[in-house]
């Protein structure tokens, strides 16, 4: 096998310095040619193979997770609690309400606790 690729690479070393129209050199690069498509194209379905898997494994992750979720989901409360006691605290409460407005509230309110403790 070695003595194979030693005369292989002694045969390019050759017929890198002759012409394609010499009948040894054209049958070498034809043969060199057609083996680089070959693992070119071997490389290739490999690689299609290799996507294709990964993204049916991304699919059945994704896929396990949000069933995970929705049944721990449905086990804390069922969907009208569970948009009932979703965060608001990003909500606008009212936007007519302007900053001044919205300040003597809070100052009232925190005067009537004061009076009620």
């Amino acid at each position: 096998m070695w003595e194979q690729a030693k005369l292989f690479v002694a045969m390019g070393e050759f017929c890198a310095k002759e012409s394609w129209s010499f009948a040894p050199c054209h049958e070498f690069w034809v043969t060199l040619l057609y083996s680089a498509l070959a693992i070119g194209a071997l490389v290739m379905v490999l690689l299609w193979f290799a996507r294709r898997w990964r993204i049916r494994a991304m699919r059945r992750a994704t896929k396990a997770l949000t069933r995970e979720y929705l049944e721990a989901q449905r086990r804390v409360a069922d969907e009208l609690t569970m948009r009932q006691l979703r965060w608001k605290g990003d909500d606008i409460v009212a936007p007519e309400k302007d900053q001044a407005h919205i300040t003597a509230e809070i100052r009232a309110a925190l005067q009537s606790r004061k009076l009620n403790a």
